[in-house]
Parts: structure tokens; sequence; C-alpha cells
């Protein structure tokens, strides 16, 4: 997520909590787009897509995007 990817460690996991504690609380959607796979991990709580040269290559629940399919792989690189 660019808008927290140049701030501290502790102040982003402080902004990611409080999304994460909106979203619960609020029932709330985010489109969330980043290339760190931890930070996707810890927002994601139900779908993720993975894109390609800006086209979206897979759509998955939200663990097995991260553990490893093939239109993934460019985002672990």
């Amino acid at each position: 997520m660019k808008a927290v990817s140049a701030l501290d460690i502790s102040i982003q996991a402080q902004i990611l909590n409080l999304l994460s504690d909106l979203q619960d609380e609020y029932g709330l959607t985010y489109l969330f787009i980043s290339h760190n796979l931890n930070v996707v991990r810890h927002i994601a709580d139900r779908h993720r897509g993975s894109c390609n040269l800006g086209k979206l290559a897979e759509l998955a629940d939200a663990e097995t995007l991260v553990r490893g399919s093939a239109a993934s792989l460019h985002a672990r690189r």
C-alpha cells in the first residue's frame, strides 16, 4: 500500500490495524493494492486478486493466492 509503504514499520502496523478494525466494525470493503504480500495477508480477509501487466490474472480465497499459485509468482519476485 503506497500510502503506508514509506512509513516507519510501527506506524504502518498501526494504520493497517486501524483499517482492519474499521472494516470489522462497519463492514467495510477495501480495494487494497500492494506488492507486499505480508501486508495483503494481514488486510485481506476473504478474497485476493493478482494482477499481471495491469490485468487481473487470478482471484482466489485469502490464503490460496499467497501460498503459491502460478499466476501470483510475479508478486514474490
